[in-house]
């Protein structure tokens, strides 16, 4: 995996109030950035080597799929009970504090509504326990050019990592799919599967399900951020519509 040299690592706190890293620095532009700025022709190299990347990631496999101890190692040391517990539980109980509040008794309803339909859908991601980085977005990736190859320099931010589906990777990067040309999601996810990454025949519903645990775990925070929330808010609202919910 492209990643930045780890340097020295201090996550009991000796010298801090909280866990912290410091890594090499790593030399490229933000995937956002040029996602934003690149012409269609960088676009489709660069998102196939990112699909690539995330498909190398799921190479690695653990016992189970759940959260890892705060020891030595990857250890997954809190197993989920199977994917659509899981996922429902989470957010559930995510709905059940401040996301519900942010969302209202009807859209509040609605989503659990969606967790009853789409169980079906999670439940065949059910045994995958692969290395999941949990917020690999457009600017966690940092990517370089050489020549005219565009390739992944480093994937940033690791401290969301868990054992679960490669589909909630790809369901945080293509969340918004919409504001890029199409050749972005295409090559994506032809990176992905043409570089030994499992796509599901029905992987569009699942990543848009899953990433409720991101969308709701966002409402669901203390911070007081308006313009993210009505983001959220908008992408499970328009999650609903497709769904007819």
């Amino acid at each position: 995996m492209p990643v930045a040299e780890l340097i020295y690592a201090d996550a009991e706190c000796k010298a801090y109030e909280r866990p912290y890293v410091v890594s090499r620095w790593v030399e490229g532009k933000m995937l956002q950035d040029v996602l934003a700025q690149g012409s269609v022709e960088d676009i489709e190299h660069i998102s196939y080597a990112a699909g690539s990347v995330l498909a190398s990631l799921g190479m690695f496999t653990f016992p189970d799929a759940g959260f890892f101890g705060p020891g030595p190692g990857l250890v997954v040391d809190e197993p989920f009970p199977n994917a659509v517990e899981a996922w429902r539980g989470y957010v559930e109980m995510c709905l059940s504090g401040g996301a519900g509040d942010q969302l209202g008794p009807d859209l509040t309803e609605r989503v659990r509504r969606l967790l009853s339909e789409g169980a079906p859908y999670i439940e065949q991601t059910d045994g995958e326990s692969k290395l999941v980085h949990a917020d690999y977005n457009g600017s966690n990736v940092l990517v370089t050019q050489e020549g005219s190859t565009w390739r992944v320099a480093a994937v940033l931010d690791w401290e969301w990592a868990l054992s679960y589906t490669p589909m909630t990777d790809m369901g945080i990067m293509l969340r918004d799919r919409v504001k890029h040309p199409p050749v972005f999601s295409d090559s994506f996810v032809r990176g992905f599967a043409e570089n030994g990454g499992k796509l599901y025949a029905d992987w569009q519903m699942i990543t848009r399900l899953i990433d409720l645990i991101n969308l709701c775990e966002f409402l669901n925070s203390e911070s007081h951020r308006p313009a993210l929330m009505e983001y959220v808010k908008g992408v499970i609202i328009a999650t609903l519509e497709d769904w007819k919910i």
